[in-house]
């Protein structure tokens, strides 16, 4: 499979043509950026005519070249022997890293090295432990060692580690850095962390390292270590040690060269062996950009480089929004960023950000496909996107290229405005082939039970589908969707009785070489053994330091389950290879659709080293940001194979269903047209958000794993708790799938209660089907949009809108807390014009008077209930 470009050749050649000084490149709205001719480099911008402050340096395009040194020595940062019983520690527990509580003591005696150690944890708090009492000092760029001795009781428990982030200044950045590879951000300990540091022996010292890459901005950071799930909840520790290897991150250097070609206009430069070239152009509505960036020499060295195109504004006391209803006031001397990110490559959480003040607002956006490790920030230097590229003449398909877009919105609606176009800039990224919604399940009801269709089951995520389970979605209208998760494979050890008996790492991989070149009948996956091996070893993800990730789980065997990249292109058999001709061509005969599992950042952020899978990459590498060597991020991987299923599904007529996460949706979630995913609890609403904004009018139904009742059982969800799981979905319009609600007593995956063969559940459940399935049904047709053009007080209270004037609208008012509140709903007049409200949920009229050129109206909400307004034009 090869992704088709736009040909760019001619950005790599001058355009001969006269250009007037101070080239202006314009919208139809007003919005225009000046460049100078003879440098190309940007120098203004405005809003109607009026120029928006302006930096003291020019914007334009900037190159950030990645190099680690090994001629410099390294340092130690930080070194906590123990011995002494001065405090260079404290107590931390979730966000508390300097707790009064003692989760952290000093012993004497028995220690691993000197006369003491310390005993972390108080035996019975997950997540607590120690901090260094203060935080040290480093550099961006530089790798961090962090290394300790520890010995535990028991092999259940496992340690996080936690980082938390300063600038020069002694901000906080903990929230605003992207987490390197192997790490991610927690908002319940403020920190960036890294858990699974699992024991293997009890009570025996044993050293543990790992490394972080720190970020752009940070030069201090504050280390705790802590004790995490399971186990006996207490550890010893001694000899925790920082050790700095320098940093690699040159110079930012601009990008100099003039200015050619009238309608389109194009940069293009050589600068430190490189070519670059940028190509402009003016639509009616947004400004455009392409960037290409290649090695001057034939058969070049590899490179890292961040490539930032970055607009010349000065935007202190400004806002800055990378989400909705999430709005930053840039102080000067700050920076904004969204932190999330990919193998600690920013990204960002949405394709786009938004600045918005007096003049007016302006969004910076990039678009969904192909996707890039593509992010946003701004800062005294102005509105920028960065990109991580490497350059290796061994992946020859993959160039690197990416491209923006620069537009003005309605500032009084900040993210949401610069959202709504959006859609209308990229309109083919949220277009589905879906043409019906209702709930997602993975078991049908018994055959015999009364008016189903109650229920609204709509998609039935299956296996090898039985013939009467197949009659049975054809019969009530359910689209039948084949389970794949091609992110992985397991390999079984049945002998392990708990995960301290799984062989080491070299017999497990030693013991799949064998398979590969074995002959035998016996069979893996349904598939000749020696077969699947040989998938796997040439699908398997090879890391850093050439280790293979894998994780560890038990449904009813203990398994490694080795992490492939899912790429079409690498060398036969793989995994997409498999995939494709034991699971979806086969079921494509008889299913709607295929399902797959496990679309989540978790599987996303890997880096993966192996040369064949370098050379296979069609989607720009990027690089090691402990080393600077070329590699693919697994993630980018996977957007290639759900590329071709995509494409493979609709050339047949079939639909593409995923098990979606956020953040995951930044590289995905253009590509369903069914999206879900498993929920465990009520859902928060940030993660609801950013389902909808990228299914938009695509239907959503999440599936309710209820308290991850796998191995452990729990209580079945009371009736009022399952109304609060269909409240909790409405605001969004996600029809509520449900897997499990809980109950049950049989352990064991096999055994869970499924709440579709649980006729009491049903029947307890079916009126509340009956009330709220037409209201999500509704909400649906009539398609959620961005800004609501009204408003809720108090501030905690939610609202969302479906459709508009000139058809059917409704406004969906959620209270999230636990208190019952009073709600001012305020519409925009002017906008909605005269109307009526009707209640959906709890029914009646709801009376709204006049304030101004607004509407009022006033509404009692219960805790955690959603109302739909349903409006009626007068």
């Amino acid at each position: 499979m090869r992704i088709s470009w736009l040909p760019h050749a001619a950005l790599l050649l001058a355009i001969a043509a006269s250009a007037a000084p101070g080239r202006e490149l314009r919208t139809d709205d007003g919005l225009a950026v000046t460049f100078d001719d003879a440098t190309g480099q940007a120098t203004a911008v405005s809003i109607d005519g009026r120029p928006l402050p302006a930096t003291d340096s020019p914007g334009g395009l900037f190159v950030q070249e990645f190099r680690r040194p090994e001629d410099l020595p390294s340092r130690e940062a930080l070194a906590l022997g123990f011995n002494a019983p001065q405090p260079t520690w404290t107590s931390a527990v979730m966000a508390d890293w300097d707790a009064t509580e003692v989760f952290a003591e000093r012993i004497e005696g028995d220690a691993a090295e000197g006369a003491g150690f310390l005993r972390i944890g108080d035996g019975g708090t997950a997540g607590a432990g120690m901090a260094a009492a203060q935080a040290v000092e480093v550099r961006p760029g530089d790798v961090l060692t962090i290394s300790w001795l520890a010995r535990s009781p028991s092999t259940e428990g496992t340690h996080i580690l936690c980082l938390r982030l300063f600038g020069a200044d002694g901000r906080d950045l903990t929230a605003d850095a992207a987490p390197p590879h192997g790490w991610q951000h927690t908002p319940y300990s403020n920190a960036h962390y890294r858990v699974g540091f699992a024991v293997a022996e009890p009570d025996r010292w044993r050293r543990f390292s790992y490394d972080y890459v720190v970020p752009p901005a940070v030069t201090q950071v504050r280390l705790s270590l802590r004790v995490y799930t399971e186990g006996a909840l207490q550890a010893d520790i001694d000899d925790l040690r920082i050790t700095a290897s320098p940093g690699g991150w040159g110079a930012e250097r601009p990008v100099r060269a003039p200015l050619t070609g009238r309608d389109a206009p194009v940069q293009s430069a050589e600068i430190d062996g490189l070519r670059v070239a940028v190509e402009y152009a003016a639509h009616a509505d947004y400004l455009s950009a392409q960037v290409t960036v290649a090695a001057a020499e034939p058969e070049p060295a590899d490179r890292a480089l961040r490539v930032t195109w970055r607009l010349p504004l000065a935007p202190a006391n400004w806002l800055w929004s990378a989400g909705p209803d999430e709005q930053v006031v840039i102080e000067p001397g700050g920076s904004c960023q969204d932190a999330a990110g990919f193998a600690g490559h920013p990204t960002g959480r949405y394709p786009l950000a938004s600045i918005a003040g007096e003049i007016g607002a302006l969004a910076m956006a990039t678009a969904l496909d192909p996707p890039s490790l593509q992010g946003f920030h701004c800062d005294d230097a102005g509105l920028a996107t960065s990109v991580d590229l490497a350059l290796s003449s061994a992946s020859p398909d993959a160039p690197a290229q990416f491209s923006f877009v620069l537009y003005r919105h309605d500032p009084a609606w900040g993210f949401r405005a610069a959202l709504e176009r959006y859609y209308a800039v990229f309109p083919g990224f949220f277009e589905g082939a879906a043409t019906r919604g209702g709930c997602w399940t993975l078991r049908l009801p018994d055959a015999a039970t009364p008016d189903v269709e109650d229920f609204g089951l709509a998609f039935y995520e299956c296996g090898d589908a039985t013939a009467a389970q197949r009659e049975w979605c054809r019969e009530h209208g359910a689209l039948t969707f084949r389970y794949i998760e091609p992110w992985g494979v397991r390999q079984y050890f049945p002998e392990a009785a708990e995960r301290a008996d799984m062989p080491p790492y070299e017999e497990r991989l030693a013991l799949l070489r064998a398979w590969a070149g074995e002959e035998t009948d016996e069979q893996w996956q349904s598939t000749p053994r020696n077969e699947m091996a040989r998938v796997v070893l040439n699908s398997m993800i090879i890391g850093p330091e050439g280790r293979a990730p894998y994780f560890e789980d038990r449904y009813t065997t203990w398994a490694t389950w080795w992490q492939t990249n899912s790429d079409p292109d690498l060398p036969s058999p793989n995994i997409a290879d498999w995939t494709r001709t034991t699971r979806v061509a086969p079921a494509i005969e008889w299913a709607d659709g295929i399902y797959v599992d496990s679309v989540s950042p978790t599987f996303a952020g890997h880096e993966d080293h192996a040369p064949e899978h370098l050379a296979a990459a069609d989607l720009p590498p990027t690089f090691s940001l402990a080393s600077g060597d070329p590699l693919v991020v697994s993630g980018m991987a996977h957007a290639e194979f759900l590329t071709w299923l995509r494409e493979y599904l609709h050339e047949r007529g079939k639909l593409l269903m995923f098990n979606l996460y956020p953040h995951a949706t930044r590289l995905y979630g253009h590509l369903a047209d069914v999206t879900g995913c498993e929920l465990v609890d009520f859902q928060e609403d940030a993660q609801a958000m950013q389902q909808r904004i990228y299914a938009y009018h695509r239907p959503v139904s999440n599936l309710m794993q209820w308290r991850s009742a796998v191995q452990v059982r729990v209580p079945a969800m009371t009736a009022d708790e399952m109304r609060r799981h269909f409240d909790n979905q409405l605001l969004y319009g996600f029809w509520p799938g449900i897997s499990t609600a809980g109950g049950g007593t049989e352990p064991g995956y096999a055994h869970m209660q499924r709440y579709f063969l649980t006729p009491e559940l049903m029947e307890r459940d079916r009126e509340l089907f009956r009330h709220y399935l037409p209201i999500f049904d509704a909400l649906n047709a009539a398609g959620w949009e961005p800004v609501p053009h009204a408003r809720a007080e108090p501030a905690e209270v939610r609202i969302e809108r479906y459709g508009g004037p000139g058809g059917e609208a409704y406004l969906a008012v959620r209270n999230p807390t636990d208190q019952p509140v009073t709600c001012t709903v305020r519409l925009e007049g002017g906008w909605w014009g005269a109307l009526a409200l009707q209640r959906l949920v709890e029914g009646g009229e709801l009376a709204a008077e006049t304030d101004g050129d607004d509407l009022i109206a006033t509404i009692a909400l219960n805790a955690w209930r959603t109302e739909v307004l349903r409006v009626v034009p007068e």
